[in-house]
């Protein structure tokens, strides 16, 4: 079978007829369909064969394709999935490849003629290739092979794409074979049954499918609550119902007619709307709310079917009114409305542009089309911005982005007369609303209920109306704009610089007639920005000063020098797209000095560029007066080298003596921004300039290294484990300070205890001496991204593993991604991925967990029980004597505070050996036995901490510790002489006190099972509630003798 599919291949040369005769030969040979091998090298055979004769002579390939087909179609049901597998690989080749146009010519026309002819029509007739494999592709979808339908059901969606609008006619009766499997409601196929459906909607439009599958809504509405199990949420499956198809719409349809929308659906949700409100009046609330979601669930396919609609300059005006009145007066329907508006303006606008993807639309779709559905939307242009003025006026700023997006697409197909009176209309209720005018007939109130709201509602209205004005009215919206830059109240600053910098990406030349006022605009909102507006602003500055650089140099050195600080400080804003506008705007700037050399420059510094000279002005902000100035201007310069370290390598000697003097500082922003400059520094720089810097970066970085309130230590660490990597581990070890050997231990220990874990080899270990460790490969390029350099607030900067898979699919890689040539520490996927799920433990980390978010309680909680992956018995499970009950160990500690344990020392480890520290280790979060546990506490000292890795208590914390104490019946001895106390002797018959045992039974919502977990609760506490009862009636009779 090798042999002659080898011969079958398509670069062969072995005749047509010779193949031919060769497959008829195979497909007759009777061979062991138990043999998997056999049966795969066939399929092989049959696969290769065909689609090479296909290529040579397709009639003769269609005379085989039948027969082979059915041959490969049997071992769907074999009992080895691989033998499954490959058929069906091999089925799905066969139609792709030996299916042509011909062949579903063919297939129609004598489909046709068997319908014309009927019963009395001849049954000898032969049927087609195509019409004997739609047979057997509607037997795989029988119930034979319900164990594999998730893998029949591709085969019949290629057989779909392949027969195109055909499909209906050559396969009548598979959509009724996929309503009987729907009804089956067999999960595991669930998604493949749903897929196969997506490609029937698409190929052969909803109407035939529907048609077929009739929604049936009122069989869903009105189910009785007890036909369906009350547990199912999928309550819709109601026997005799698709309403399941709804959803299925929703995600696959395309390319349909909006007209059967109009005709077919919208009829179906004005009932169901009716029912609905009938329903409700009349008490049956569950009705009510099953026909509501119904009507829901049916306008929710109104944008699907505006996708890609292939009949919207006809049916949308039949529409039109319809929309216009549901905007109004439903308001949970007005964001899917919106959204099937702005869909239709939308992707006939990029069609007309040519900006689309054309493997994202129909084949039929073309430009034409395209104009003809733009004109007959935008012919309801006057209707519908009406509505939507009103609406957005009327509706709270958190819902007015869908509305403003639904106008700016209206304004750009309609007319620019149209939008033009518009414009002018909020022009002046904008200046009506500026007005100080509180009282008389002509004050405006809507848009909001202080001047400040309704001033920036209409200022956000003539935004959107942008995309469709002329150039005259944009000149006006600039003067209007231009004083609230000035203004005191944030929002309306906000609002005026976003209208700014849409100005400056959609109307640049607007922005060069004013360059030099809209320039002194800028500076002057420069001391009264508001935080909020911070963002926009920085965008005017990133148009505003290319342009300058382009006309004006002494206007570029002037806004460079006023503008700088402002950008600097917007690194450290609080909003994150804040600063993220911040970084590329920096990076922006720096570009237009790339690679120009300075003619005005004095002759010792004539050998610097533009660039360098930009990048010591960027330095300046290290002799700042505020700390927040002096970690914003070391992020800057981080930024800067991180991007054009080729340039700047040669100003790191200098500058970082200066910034590693800051990491002293108590600041612990500062000392932040410090170590971030520290990992560009050791990401960046080649490694032949990087060690000679080692001694004063590990210097001054060490002095975090034993930071008592654990702020600093793992970035220390993590910086260290990079620089071992980059430099090779005898370079760190010489420039390592005294006193800090034990790291470098502690670091090897914790990499070869992972390494065991992991089970993983070294993979040079051979090569290499035994003390090296780490390579000295060069660190790989990736994106800018400020969170990983720096870290979050409180938080640990993630491992180089974690960036590196981040940045996986790229063809940079991330942060840390480091290429080894020697000892491998490289993990498996599942590995990593375990790596990481510890990494982000509730339990595990200092970040804070939210106690209201039950996921969050779960994976706590199943993160304390679970070690490497595996659930233990022994933590699951309390110590206990040999009555039965609970042991329960204390620690007592005198004269401090609870220990942390979450991080080690390593100025304690080194010393022990291997099975010193496995003793010494945590393993679990709960007390067991006599096992001395130390908790981990947020406040306090550390003495029992690690920088990352696992954690331990150390020599000196459990020498100080006393002994387990465990309770006995010594605890419970009389204080005073002459009394019993509750220490139970040999002749006492009553508990001084009493267990019962937990049982998971009283949590079930069952009843019975409750009462069988309590069944004897009722007699141990019988005595408790005599004696309670004896001193109620004793206490009543004395308040009555009162």
């Amino acid at each position: 079978t090798e042999a002659l599919a080898e011969l079958a291949r398509t670069n062969s040369l072995l005749p047509a007829g010779t193949l031919s005769h060769t497959l008829g030969r195979v497909l007759k040979v009777p061979y062991d369909k138990k043999d998997a091998g056999l049966v795969l090298a066939l399929q092989g055979l049959v696969q290769q064969g065909l689609v090479k004769l296909h290529s040579v002579d397709p009639e003769l390939s269609a005379r085989h394709l039948a027969a082979a087909f059915h041959t490969v179609a049997q071992h769907l049901g074999a009992q080895q999935e691989g033998v499954v597998f490959g058929s069906a690989e091999c089925l799905k080749t066969l139609l792709r490849a030996c299916v042509d146009t011909q062949m579903v010519q063919l297939a129609v026309r004598q489909a046709a003629l068997a319908q014309q002819e009927g019963d009395d029509g001849p049954s000898n007739r032969a049927p087609s290739a195509l019409q004997s494999i739609a047979v057997a592709v509607e037997s795989i979808l029988g119930y034979r092979f319900r164990h594999v339908w998730g893998t029949t059901l591709p085969i019949a969606s290629t057989l779909v794409e392949r027969l195109g609008p055909a499909a209906s006619v050559v396969l009548p009766g598979i959509l009724s074979a996929l309503g009987e499997m729907a009804a089956l409601r067999e999960r595991s196929s669930w998604p493949s049954l749903q897929g196969t459906l997506g490609v029937m909607l698409r190929v052969m439009g909803p109407e035939r499918v529907l048609a077929v599958l009739p929604l049936n809504l009122q069989a869903a509405v009105t189910s009785e609550a007890g036909e369906e199990d009350e547990d199912d949420e999928h309550w819709f499956e109601a026997r005799g119902s698709n309403l399941w198809l709804l959803p299925v719409m929703r995600q696959h349809l395309c390319g349909a007619r909006l007209a059967f929308f109009a005709q077919h659906f919208l009829p179906l949700a004005k009932q169901m709307a009716t029912t609905s409100a009938k329903a409700s009046q009349e008490g049956r609330s569950l009705e009510a709310q099953r026909a509501a979601t119904a009507e829901f669930q049916l306008w929710s396919t109104l944008p699907n079917f505006c996708n890609w609609a292939s009949d919207t300059a006809t049916a949308f005006p039949e529409l039109a009114k319809e929309l216009g009145a549901y905007l109004t007066h439903r308001p949970d329907l007005r964001a899917i409305l919106c959204s099937a508006l702005q869909r239709l303006i939308h992707q006939n606008s990029i069609v007309l542009d040519g900006t689309y993807d054309p493997a994202s639309a129909p084949v039929f779709y073309n430009s034409e089309l395209a104009k003809a559905s733009i004109n007959g939307v935008a012919r309801f242009s006057r209707n519908f911005l009406p509505i939507f003025f009103n609406l957005f006026v009327a509706a709270e700023s958190e819902a007015r982005g869908v509305l403003h997006e639904c106008i700016s697409s209206f304004a750009a197909v309609t007319d620019t007369a149209t939008i033009g009176a518009f414009f002018r209309t909020m022009m002046r209720k904008l200046m009506s609303v500026s007005a100080d005018q509180t009282k008389g007939d002509d004050v405006l109130l809507e848009g909001g209920n202080t001047q400040v709201e309704r001033r920036c509602t209409f200022l956000h209205l003539l935004l959107a109306l942008e995309p469709g004005v002329e150039v005259p009215a944009i000149e006006i919206l600039y003067k209007a704009v231009k004083p609230c830059v000035t203004e005191k109240h944030g929002a309306i600053q906000k609002k005026a610089y976003r209208i700014l910098a849409h100005l400056c990406s959609s109307r640049t030349h607007v922005v060069v007639a004013h360059l030099g006022e809209l320039h002194q605009v800028l500076l002057a909102g420069l001391a009264c920005c508001t935080s909020s507006a911070k963002r926009n602003r920085l965008q005017c500055i990133g148009a505003v000063i290319p342009l300058l650089h382009e006309q004006d140099a002494a206007q570029f050195s002037e806004s460079i020098a006023a503008f700088l600080g402002e950008v600097v400080l917007g690194v450290k804003e609080v909003n994150v797209k804040t600063r993220v506008t911040a970084y590329d705007l920096l990076v922006k700037i720096a570009r237009n000095f790339e690679g120009q050399e300075i003619n005005d420059m004095s002759d010792e510094e004539g050998d610097k560029s533009h660039l360098q000279s930009f990048f010591a002005m960027v330095m300046s902000g290290l002799a700042g007066s505020s700390t927040t100035m002096v970690g914003a201007t070391i992020f800057a310069l981080a930024r800067l080298l991180f991007e054009f370290s080729a340039a700047l390598i040669a100003a790191v000697p200098e500058l970082l003596p200066a910034v590693l003097l800051l990491i002293k500082t108590h600041n612990r922003e500062t000392v932040k921004a410090v170590l971030g400059f520290i990992r560009v520094v050791a990401i960046r720089l080649p490694v032949d300039q990087l060690t000679p810097l080692l001694d004063q970066i590990l210097t001054a970085m060490l002095v975090w290294g034993s930071d008592d309130k654990n702020r600093h230590r793992m970035k220390v660490r993590i910086l260290v484990e990079r620089l071992l990597r980059r430099c090779g581990e005898g370079a760190v070890a010489s420039a390592l300070p005294e006193g800090h050997d034990k790291l470098l231990t502690h670091i090897r220990k914790m990499k070869d205890r992972n390494r065991k874990k992991r089970g993983i080899q070294s993979e040079a270990g051979d090569d290499k001496e035994k003390g090296s460790m780490y390579s000295t490969a060069s660190a790989r390029q990736s994106q800018w991204q400020h969170t990983m350099v720096f870290g979050s607030d409180g938080g640990v900067m993630d491992d180089e593993d974690d960036i590196a898979s981040k940045a996986a699919g790229s063809s940079q890689a991330g942060f840390g991604g480091i290429s080894r040539a020697g000892v491998s520490t490289r993990i498996t996927d599942k590995s990593s991925r375990n790596v990481r799920n510890k990494s982000k433990s509730p339990m595990l980390t200092e970040d804070t967990m939210d106690l209201l978010d039950e996921s969050a309680m779960k994976r706590a909680m199943a993160s304390a029980g679970r070690a490497n992956g595996k659930w233990r018995e022994e933590d699951e499970d309390f110590a206990v004597d040999d009555k039965g009950r609970m042991v329960i160990t204390e620690v007592r500690r005198q004269g401090r505070k609870r220990e942390r344990d979450d991080h080690f020392d390593y100025r304690q480890d080194g010393a022990q050996d291997d099975d010193a520290d496995e003793s010494r280790s945590m393993k679990s979060v709960r007390s067991r036995g006599n096992q001395s546990v130390g908790m981990s506490s947020r406040g306090g000292k550390s003495r029992a901490t690690s920088i990352g890795g696992k954690t331990s208590t150390s020599t000196r914390v459990q020498a100080k510790r006393k002994k387990t104490e465990r309770h006995s019946k010594e605890a419970f001895k009389p204080k005073k002489k002459g009394t019993g106390g509750d220490m139970k002797t040999g002749e006492a018959k009553v508990e001084p006190y009493a267990y019962w045992k937990f049982d998971a039974k009283m949590l079930n919502r069952r009843q019975f099972k409750k009462d069988q977990a309590k069944k004897g609760l009722d007699s141990l506490v019988k005595p408790s509630k005599k004696l309670a009862s004896q001193a109620g009636r004793k206490q009543r009779t004395a308040q009555n003798k009162k």
